[in-house]
């Protein structure tokens, strides 16, 4: 099946894929729709205000946590994700994947109850968590060391409210931006979904090697500036920076954790750093 095209109402350029903001301009796919896209002060609400705001949508169609870390010495890399995906009507598909420095990982997929799913979406609607992707993360420059970096997204896939528009709506949530109070909901929601794989079978295993012999975060080294809450690490690339690329040479959005090959990120559209 050939991926979706689309052409930028702005600049013109062709699109492939189902990104949000144009690869070539960075204008929004949709303009304002569906009020996704809201000037300020919309970005300034607080997390109790984001919490009582609805967003309308249909039902929830999969949750993705993903965890990546690079660090300047030897076995510091680190990557994980878990993402839950409905199936069918009764079926939902859990991925977990871990990658560690020098160690193999995994990518196991489990078949597990749509029940599962659901649950989870109930905790999203009463937390109203589609609107904390709006939460922006604003790190303090005075701290700015160069020897490790990190990020940590939690992703929310609906289905389109209305039945005769087939667009899936994705809001990616950065968990450096929420309050601690959220950060509980999210880790709750991520060990709902490994804890629902406890004593169950596997129907895929695979095995994953080192990348480039266990030595990769030694060459992906970017700035990153600590949660002044949290110690946490959250990456800063400014405009002259150069950006982390992926092995088959797309860039990795700095806010969303996106992977892209334009000038612009699909799923957020930062300007890709260093342009």
């Amino acid at each position: 099946m050939s991926e979706e095209k689309w052409i930028c109402s702005s600049c013109k350029a062709e699109n492939t894929g189902s990104g949000k903001f144009c690869l070539t301009c960075g204008a929004p796919r949709f303009g304002n729709f569906m009020g996704m896209f809201q000037e300020e002060p919309e970005e300034n609400l607080s997390f109790s205000e984001l919490r009582k705001k609805r967003d309308p949508h249909g039902p929830l169609r999969s949750v993705s946590y993903s965890f990546w870390a690079n660090g300047m010495m030897m076995n510091s890399h680190e990557e994980s994700e878990v993402t839950l995906s409905r199936l069918s009507d009764q079926e939902a598909a859990l991925l977990i994947r871990n990658e560690s420095g020098m160690t193999d990982g995994s990518k196991d997929v489990y078949q597990l109850p749509l029940s599962v799913l659901t649950e989870i979406g109930e905790i999203a609607e009463r937390e109203n968590m589609s609107a904390w992707s709006r939460l922006k993360y604003k790190p303090d420059p005075r701290f700015m060391p160069t020897d490790y970096s990190s990020s940590a997204h939690l992703s929310l896939t609906y289905e389109n409210f209305d039945p005769q528009n087939p667009l899936q709506e994705r809001f990616s949530i950065n968990i450096k931006a929420v309050p601690q109070e959220g950060r509980e909901v999210i880790t709750d929601i991520v060990h709902r979904m490994r804890d629902a794989a406890e004593g169950e079978e596997p129907v895929s295993h695979e095995v994953i090697h080192p990348k480039n012999g266990g030595i990769q975060g030694f060459f992906n080294m970017m700035p990153y500036t600590p949660n002044q809450n949290t110690g946490d690490a959250v990456p800063t690339q400014e405009k002259d920076s150069k950006p982390v690329l992926t092995e088959d040479g797309r860039w990795i959005c700095p806010d969303c954790g996106e992977k892209n090959g334009g000038k612009f990120c699909s799923g957020c559209g930062r300007r890709k750093p260093g342009v």
